[in-house]
This record gives C-alpha cells, sequence and structure tokens, in this order.
C-alpha cells in the first residue's frame, strides 16, 4: 500500500534543501517540490514515516526536520498558477 508524506524543514542553507531533494530523487518516488522548505511524496512502495526519517538524515546528516503521513482521503487545496497544481492531480490523487 502507498504511503503520502510531507516533508517540512526549516534548514536555512539552500545547499542542505537541494541535497533533500536529491535524496528524494535518488529514490525515484513522486514528489512535489513548489516550496522551498517543503515537500510532498508519495511512496508507491508503503515506507514508513521513520524509514524516510532515517533516509534523509543519513543522506544530510543531523538537520531539522518534520515528516507527517497523510493517510486517508485525498483532499487537498490550493490557489494559485494551474501548473503548480497539476502534480496533485497526476501523483496524489491517483490511488
Amino acid at each position: 500500500m502507498k504511503t503520502k508524506m510531507v516533508v517540512l524543514t526549516d534548514e536555512e542553507a539552500r545547499e542542505t534543501r537541494d541535497a533533500l531533494t536529491r535524496a528524494i530523487e535518488k529514490t525515484g518516488v513522486p514528489f512535489w517540490h513548489w516550496y522551498q522548505f517543503g515537500w510532498i511524496i508519495v511512496d508507491p512502495d508503503g515506507r514508513h514515516e521513520t524509514w524516510w526519517r532515517d533516509h534523509l538524515i543519513q543522506a544530510l546528516g543531523p538537520i531539522t526536520l518534520t515528516i507527517v503521513r497523510t493517510d486517508g482521503r485525498n483532499n487537498w487545496c490550493g490557489f494559485g498558477v494551474p501548473k503548480v497544481f497539476e502534480w496533485f492531480k497526476d501523483s496524489w490523487d491517483v490511488d
């Protein structure tokens, strides 16, 4: 069963945030990253949020981050440029 998560950090260094993005990319999962301090992940392999924490800490070292698993209904809403939300329609809403 796939898992859906939101990853947040308050790391100021762009290099650290870019490394976090690369660590997620390396796993091959679909993810959304339009805001500089947040990533949304759909993990088709169903890995637990603690796996993701450990994976990111191993790749980046001890950074401050929060991972929130979002099970259940596919609720989301947004406002802005439609292109920003295409990923949600293509990856988040697909069960």
